[in-house]
């Protein structure tokens, strides 16, 4: 299995927990990884319209409950 893939599923059900918007550094803290990785898998992730982000306002937030 690919770590992208299990990163991916940390992010959904990190966010689906907080009902704030959260930052890519707070996700990448949750893993233990870096806030490169996590912007780069949140890409694919908006890209594929599960979660959305704002310009202007820090964080992301799932487009679907």
């Amino acid at each position: 299995m690919n770590t992208q893939f299990s990163v991916s599923i940390h992010i959904l059900s990190l966010l689906a927990i907080e009902k704030e918007a959260v930052s890519s550094q707070y996700i990448a803290d949750s893993i233990n990884s870096n806030a490169t990785l996590v912007r780069k898998i949140c890409r694919y992730l908006k890209n594929g319209h599960f979660i959305h982000s704002s310009q202007g306002k820090a964080g992301y937030n799932l487009s679907i409950p």
